[in-house]
């Protein structure tokens, strides 16, 4: 895509040959050389709530993957979703091949067709995802027009029927898990559009989970990156998979609290126990959704049965 480039400077003899091996052996684990930022046209609803449908950790063809999306299409008759947030980890175990792969009809189209599923995918990747060629999901070009996926950091600013606003920023962790030149470009972007912001609600979806209670644990570069737009009360709630969970964390002061969503089991789970900060853990296969309001901002978990689980 035409944010993300490579820029080459030729040298003159056998440093151009070694120059372009190397460049070639990392093209598969950094092909993301510069940064530009999308802000994508504002999603307005006529309505003065949004309902949105979130997971992660799901692209393995599994029946589990299947059990799943069918609690998900439960969930949509009974509820319609605005639109989806996919959390990463795509496609298992390594990612596509190219933006012609089968697994975007396999694993995507076909278990979550847009018959059943009728709204916007907005998508990060996970570290899976990153294993070939991660570009290629940025390039895919979805002929139903619903995975949605312009760069490696965009924002979408949601405006309700009543003007209330949330800003939903997507960001790729794996590039920020590099912590280069090009992963403090993206952070430093994203940090002056927060500190600048007039959402009313600010939320960030990741992969890698800024706390978690399961296996991985917190992602120590990502509260780093972003301490003080955390610590100020910037960012409300964040979103993410990588720990196949569900959990819900609420952590912050007297004056602001931030939540915490982990939803990565939507096709694999591991074992999790609460921590000191968690209102709600299970290994069970799943999904969140999230409603928006004025008024109240509710997370709610299903298991793969469409069982409400937890509700905040």
């Amino acid at each position: 895509m035409n944010q993300i480039g490579r820029r080459v400077r030729l040298l003159p003899g056998i440093l151009v040959v070694l120059l372009g091996v190397a460049a070639l052996s990392a093209c598969a684990q950094t092909p993301y050389v510069a940064f530009d930022g999308v802000v994508l046209p504002a999603t307005r609803l006529s309505t003065d709530s949004a309902h949105l449908l979130v997971f992660g950790d799901w692209g393995d063809g599994s029946a589990e993957q299947k059990s799943v999306a069918a609690a998900m299409k439960q969930r949509e008759s009974a509820h319609p979703f605005d639109f989806a947030v996919l959390l990463g980890d795509n496609f298992y175990e390594n990612g596509v091949t190219g933006v012609s792969d089968p697994q975007f009809e396999t694993k995507f189209q076909e278990i979550y067709p847009a018959s059943d599923f009728p709204f916007p995918f907005y998508v990060v990747l996970g570290n899976h995802d990153h294993r070939r060629n991660a570009q290629a999901q940025y390039r895919y070009d979805d002929p139903a027009g619903r995975w949605t996926a312009p760069d490696i950091g965009y924002i979408l600013p949601l405006v309700l029927a009543d003007g209330y606003r949330v800003d939903l920023y997507f960001l790729d962790s794996e590039v920020l898990a590099r912590q280069d030149g090009v992963a403090d470009g993206l952070a430093d972007w994203v940090k002056a559009r927060l500190q600048n912001s007039s959402a009313d609600v600010t939320i960030v979806a990741t992969h890698r989970p800024f706390y978690s209670s399961g296996r991985h644990g917190n992602t120590d570069f990502l509260l780093s990156y972003f301490s003080t737009e955390l610590n100020s009360g910037k960012i409300d709630m964040t979103l993410s998979g990588h720990d196949h969970d569900l959990e819900l964390q609420r952590r912050g002061n007297s004056a602001k609290n931030t939540l915490f969503v982990v939803s990565g089991s939507a096709a694999r789970t591991r074992p999790i126990s609460a921590g000191p900060k968690t209102l709600f853990a299970s290994s069970s296969y799943g999904f969140a959704e999230l409603d928006l309001s004025a008024t109240a901002t509710h997370v709610t978990f299903f298991d793969q049965t469409g069982t409400r689980l937890y509700r905040y």
